[in-house]
């Protein structure tokens, strides 16, 4: 594994642990300023959705990412609804899978202007 390898999973797994942290622990224990939670969840989506993309390229298909990330998102809210402090909410859900859907357009568009750049090269 070389080294942007290296890199690029790191970039998934060590967020991928702190929103799963997150997502269990009660809201004392994160100590974070009051922000919108949905936006939260679009930003944390996208972002875990894009780097697990990148990371995994060779082995994930963009319906494999949003599938899983989709289902990480599913599991999160469904734990939440058995945890006192913490509830299941569909809405959380929606802003995941809207945060997912974003970061899978978003490379579609930056693989399709790559393929753009590469044609305009090859052909002088």
């Amino acid at each position: 594994m070389n080294v942007i390898r290296i890199a690029l999973v790191l970039a998934f797994w060590i967020p991928f642990g702190i929103t799963a942290y997150m997502a269990f622990a009660t809201l004392e224990q994160i100590d974070m300023p009051s922000t919108n939670d949905k936006a939260m969840h679009l930003l944390a989506f996208g972002y875990l959705t894009g780097a697990f993309a990148l990371a995994y390229s060779r082995w994930s298909s963009w319906r494999r990412t949003a599938a899983l990330m989709f289902a990480y998102a599913a599991l999160i809210e469904a734990v939440q609804a058995f945890i006192p402090y913490r509830s299941f909410s569909v809405f959380d859900l929606a802003a995941g899978g809207l945060g997912i859907a974003l970061a899978l357009s978003g490379l579609a568009l930056i693989n399709k202007a790559i393929e753009r750049l590469k044609r305009r090269v090859k052909t002088p």
